[in-house]
């Protein structure tokens, strides 16, 4: 019984994929701040778009853009997540224009951004 439940656990990890997939979350605008949302251990980065988070940063008049990366738990898992987000998202991000880029997320993605601060993903907030 506990085979199954450990290679049903295994299973359900989805794989990696290169480059990392992000959807923006509000349009952007280089010159702004970018924040990467991060989302936790089963959600996919479109929870982001479901949670208003553009409508609370656009009410708010903060010249903030938003995009999610689809961090998901196989990038963790295969110890790839730094490396992904730093060549998927942020170096793309520096060479549009950001200067100021920050990691957030929830759970999961929380534990992520800490991850590519300490290990030297980016100079991100």
């Amino acid at each position: 019984m506990l085979a199954v439940l450990l290679l049903t656990a295994c299973a359900s990890f989805r794989a990696p994929e290169v480059p990392m997939r992000t959807i923006d979350i509000t349009p952007r605008h280089p010159g702004h701040c970018l924040v990467v949302l991060l989302p936790g251990r089963y959600a996919k980065p479109e929870v982001f778009r479901s949670s208003r988070f553009a409508e609370a940063v656009s009410s708010r008049g903060l010249p903030i853009d938003l995009v999610a990366a689809d961090a998901h738990l196989g990038y963790y898992r295969e110890r790839s997540v730094v490396e992904r987000l730093r060549i998927d998202v942020i170096e793309p991000a520096r060479k549009l224009g950001y200067r100021e880029i920050w990691i957030a997320g929830t759970s999961l993605g929380g534990l992520g951004g800490r991850h590519v601060h300490a290990h030297g993903g980016c100079q991100c907030r």
